[in-house]
Formats: C-alpha cells, sequence, structure tokens
C-alpha cells in the first residue's frame, strides 16, 4: 500500500522536500495508518510533522478514550501532537447547523489555524471509500460532473495521501504493522446517512462487481481529468468575456454552452469564497441571460446583470439621508453637489428650446419637467417608503419599490437614486424618467432640464 500512496503524492505533487504536514488523527484505522505512513516517508521527503487530535465531546467517554489513545500513539511514534477539545452540539446548535457539518467545520479550522502558523500542507485520511460514498451521496441528492469526481486528492492546502486506497486495504496495513486503532460507534449510527450508503448500499454494489473500487477508481480519474479540462476551458473563456472594468460581456456569455456557464459563474463566485451549488448557478445564470435583475450572495456581494454585462459588485455605502430645496428658476444652469461623486446639473428653458432640441436627443423626453406643474416646494431627495409615481408613457402607477426590483437595482443601490419630489411626490426619478402629471406638453412655457454631470 506504501507504493500507492508514494505515487498518490508524487502524481498530484502533495509534498515538497523539506516541506511540514499537519496530520489530522482521530484515532480511527485511516488516520493511524496515514501518520505511520507519513513517518515512514519523512526522511525520503524530509518533512516535518504535527500531529492534530480535535476532541467533539459528543460521545463522552468514548471521546476521551480516543483522545488519550491518540496522545499515547503519537508518544510512542515521536511526533508532535497538539490537541484541542471544542463542544461541537453547542456550535452546531448555535450555527444551526447539523453535527456533522459542524464538527467538519471545526476540524477544518483547527487544522489549518495550525498549519498557517507553520506554512504546512494538512494531510487528511479520506479514502477511497469514503469518494465512493460521496459520489453515490452526491448523485442521490442532484450533482453535476464535480459531485461525481468523488473527493478531491488535493484541495488547497488540503491534502489526502490515502485517497486511492480502499478501507480493506488500509485496515490490512495496520495488521501487518501491528497498529492499533479505535473505532467511533457513531460510524455504526444508520441515523447518519452516510452510514446507511456504507453499511447497505456498498454491500450491494460489492455484490454486482467485487472489483468496484478498482472501476470506482479508474472512473473518478478519468471524471476528474475531464472536469479539470472544462474548468480550464471555462477560465480561458471568462478571461476572454471581461471588460475593462471587470465586467463579464454578456454578448459572449450568451453564446458559451451551458456546461461552460455555470463554471465561469462557478469560477467567478470562487473569488469572492462566496459557495456555489446548482441551484445558486441555475438562479444566477438566469439573471445573466435576461439581462437584468439582482441576487444578494453575501452581506456585501451582490450578483448584478443588465443588457451589456453582468458583474460581482460590493456596492459602495448609501449616503446618508438628504433633501435639498431647489429652485428650479435660480438660474439657467444649475449644478448641485449632492453626494460624493454625484452632482445634478438643472437646464432651465423654453419650451422652443425643448422642442427644437428633441428631434435630436429623445433623452430629453425622460427629464424634461413642466416647471408650472410643480406643487409647493421642489426638492433632491432619496425614497421614502410608500413613494408612487405614474411615469409619462407607462399608463400604470407603480411604487418605487416595485420599480427598482423590476430593474433588477439590489436595495443597496436604491439609495443613491435620485429624486425630484414636490408636494404631491416624485417628479422625476433618475434613469426612470418623469411623473406624467409634470410632462411637457404643447402647453408647456418653462422646461425645467435634468441629469447628471458626466
Amino acid at each position: 500500500m506504501i507504493e500507492k500512496i508514494r505515487g498518490t503524492i508524487q502524481k498530484y505533487g502533495m509534498l515538497q522536500p523539506g516541506g511540514h504536514v499537519v496530520a489530522g488523527i482521530s484515532g480511527g484505522a485511516d488516520s493511524v495508518a496515514l501518520l505511520h505512513v507519513l513517518i515512514s516517508l519523512k526522511q525520503e521527503f524530509g518533512l516535518f510533522i504535527t500531529a492534530a487530535h480535535l476532541n467533539h465531546n459528543l460521545r463522552g467517554g468514548e471521546s476521551l478514550r480516543d483522545e488519550n489513545f491518540v496522545k499515547d500513539f503519537c508518544k510512542r511514534l515521536g511526533v508532535d501532537l497538539i490537541a484541542e477539545r471544542l463542544d461541537i452540539a453547542k456550535i452546531s446548535k448555535n450555527r444551526g447547523i447539523s453535527l456533522e457539518e459542524a464538527g467538519r467545520d471545526a476540524r477544518y479550522e483547527f487544522f489549518s489555524l495550525i498549519s498557517n502558523g507553520k506554512n504546512a500542507r494538512i494531510a487528511v485520511a479520506h479514502n477511497l471509500n469514503d469518494s465512493a460514498e460521496t459520489v453515490i451521496l452526491n448523485f442521490a441528492r442532484g450533482t453535476a460532473l464535480r459531485g461525481l469526481c468523488g473527493i478531491p486528492p488535493v484541495r488547497g492546502s488540503v491534502i489526502r495521501p490515502l485517497i486511492a486506497c480502499s478501507r480493506d486495504e488500509i485496515e490490512k496495513y495496520c495488521d501487518e504493522n501491528s497498529l492499533c486503532f479505535v473505532t467511533d460507534s457513531t460510524n455504526l449510527d444508520p441515523g447518519f446517512t452516510r452510514n446507511r450508503i456504507r453499511h447497505f448500499v456498498m454491500p450491494q454494489l460489492l455484490a454486482v462487481n467485487p472489483g468496484l473500487f478498482g472501476t470506482v477508481q479508474g472512473n473518478l480519474e478519468a471524471l476528474r481529468a475531464d472536469s479539470r479540462y472544462l474548468e480550464q476551458t471555462a477560465q480561458n473563456i471568462l478571461n476572454g468575456m471581461l471588460l475593462p472594468n471587470g465586467a463579464v460581456d454578456r454578448a459572449k456569455y450568451l453564446e458559451t454552452e451551458s456546461c461552460l456557464r455555470s463554471r465561469i459563474l462557478r469560477i467567478m463566485l470562487s473569488g469572492h469564497r462566496i459557495s456555489a451549488d446548482n441551484k445558486r448557478l441555475l438562479r444566477l445564470d438566469a439573471i445573466a441571460l435576461a439581462g437584468s435583475g439582482a441576487e444578494q450572495l453575501s452581506p456585501e456581494t451582490y450578483f448584478m446583470a443588465d443588457k451589456k454585462s453582468f458583474r460581482l459588485s460590493r456596492p459602495k455605502p448609501v449616503p446618508g439621508p438628504f433633501c435639498i430645496p431647489i429652485d428650479l428658476q435660480g438660474g439657467k444652469i444649475q449644478e448641485i453637489y449632492v453626494f460624493s461623486n454625484k452632482k445634478l446639473r438643472i437646464i432651465n428653458t423654453d419650451y422652443e428650446y425643448y422642442e427644437e432640441n428633441i428631434k435630436y436627443n429623445r433623452n430629453l423626453l425622460k427629464n424634461a419637467v413642466d416647471y408650472d406643474k410643480i406643487v409647493g416646494t421642489a426638492v433632491i431627495r432619496q425614497k421614502h417608503d410608500g413613494d408612487k409615481i405614474r411615469l409619462t408613457g407607462r399608463n400604470c402607477t407603480k411604487t418605487l419599490k416595485k420599480l427598482f426590483y423590476e430593474a433588477g437595482i439590489p436595495s443597496p443601490e436604491r439609495g443613491k437614486i435620485l429624486i425630484l419630489s414636490d408636494g404631491l411626490g416624485p417628479v422625476w426619478i433618475e434613469g426612470f424618467g418623469v411623473a406624467e402629471r409634470c410632462s411637457v406638453s404643447g402647453e408647456t412655457s418653462k422646461v425645467s432640464i435634468l441629469g447628471l454631470v458626466p
């Protein structure tokens, strides 16, 4: 078995000469064999090895038994051990996640904390059986190619030297080297989904094909090769889609096959350390294809699309409340600083000027206000709860909340949109247009044209 492990280490470049390795050890057969193998290869690779054990405090005396076993085992091997205890049940409750998820997260946080201080690789004891079980579990729950590739041999700083070895091979190695190990009683509990697969599904598959794990290993290698190719292809295509502002060219995205689009989105999210399950990828793909909409991915990150592009954005803070009185006839041209990088320009003119220029600039339709229809004091402000407007040419009244939602404007951006309002409510909304009640007509005398200073 040690030859197979050496080959796996070399194939995936898991260890570097003179490198430091933090080996996770629970006391089970897999982790005991892993640590023993690493020690056997220590001189060959010039390794510095530290063992790490996390007591989850879930099994009372059995958890303490495992901890003491690991301490004694590492002492006999002459390996430095860092051991810690955590209340995983409490963490699970506080985070609202399963015990399995809480335990996994806590272990990797613990290993990472140790490894960061030593610039080390983290070696964990997942094996071929674990990988096959993961494939079945992912297939049952629904997955794409990525989920059928099993547990990756390397992910970041985490390495899995035993990933090509079956559990039978590992237990045989322990027997041949007189290595004792402990058994976690929860591994027999059918209440855990993985245990049901391990104890009920896998035996049936082995009855169909006694050489199952050899077949699985070959399939996984082929699928991983296909997946790597598609991932690299997606990365190359994404590089060619990026616009100078960092957004993705939507027209090029529309020409891309769906299997590559999902990978492009996954690559984008991974750069922001945002998880990407299939349901999320499908939602984001739909937004990108539609060319409008937004989805909040984290407290600070949004996915936003328009007709030309889509992007991940970390919106700037919304400015504090503002309400600036405006004298629309205070001068022919006014420029009003509202907040950082946003300045409003108002051009006051007459109907003749408007009529002449509308022929060349249809944008005036959305930004020209009949001054004489303003009721009371005009102000520039943010949206207020309950604001409504009947936009010129829309034939319906909508709340600003619905208007912004339909336009795909994320919540943090809505407070930055300028609104000209009078005593009756919104008159003009930046980017949307003028209320029908204040639109310019043939009877208009004075016209105020609003827009942002470029």
